[in-house]
């Protein structure tokens, strides 16, 4: 049997609780927890207490960092944020401009 995956938990309270019904309801294996959302702590222990897999969700668009700015030069724009769109990202990525430096504190940060 396939279960789906659920994405985004933590981006708002209305979709975290369809995720949690679906999984309740044994319609979804698990979701990615989106750190930097902000229903991100509440959802955490709801599907603590749920007993929900989740998986990280790495956010590297339209949202603020969980590093300081100045760890992750690379991934953020002046105003200390993330791009506002993936293009954005993937462009800087192809140009040579992502350090993986950066990248690889931005997963230490979201673990």
């Amino acid at each position: 049997m396939v279960r789906p995956h659920a994405d985004d938990l933590g981006i708002d309270p209305s979709v975290d609780r369809a995720i949690f019904r679906a999984f309740e309801l044994g319609a979804l294996g698990g979701a990615s927890v989106l750190v930097t959302g902000p229903s991100f702590a509440q959802a955490a222990q709801e599907a603590h207490a749920l007993g929900l897999p989740v998986w990280l969700h790495l956010a590297l668009v339209d949202a603020d960092p969980v590093s300081p700015a100045c760890e992750i030069p690379s991934l953020v724009g002046v105003n200390g944020r993330f791009p506002r769109s993936f293009v954005s990202v993937a462009a800087s990525g192809l140009a040579g401009r992502l350090n993986a430096q950066d990248l690889r504190q931005i997963g230490r940060a979201h673990v």
